[in-house]
């Protein structure tokens, strides 16, 4: 298991800004993610846990932007739909 020590998401069109730091708010990256160096689109699939969330959209090869449980959205977006990896707002704690 490793923790990381930096890491920053950034929004490059139609403007340049900032979307997350981990030196800001360290919690912003899960433990064990994998290194990437990515542009690639961001696509809001909502909760991002069932079929209805991905209808008409293609996240194959892009992020998703989602407020669901990471695993369940990592699960149905980057396992079973190819997307290239995963931002959510939920809060999850091994204990939960």
């Amino acid at each position: 298991a490793w923790s990381a020590t930096e890491g920053e998401i950034w929004i490059t069109s139609p403007v340049l800004m900032k979307l997350a730091d981990l030196t800001d708010v360290h919690l912003m990256l899960a433990d064990n993610s994998r290194s990437v160096d990515l542009e690639t689109e961001l696509v809001y699939v909502g909760e991002g846990t069932s079929a209805d969330d991905y209808e008409g959209l293609d996240v194959s090869g892009k992020v998703v932007f989602a407020t669901g449980s990471p695993s369940a959205v990592a699960q149905r977006a980057i396992a079973q739909l190819g997307a290239a990896g995963l931002v959510t707002t939920a809060l999850t704690h091994p204990w939960a």
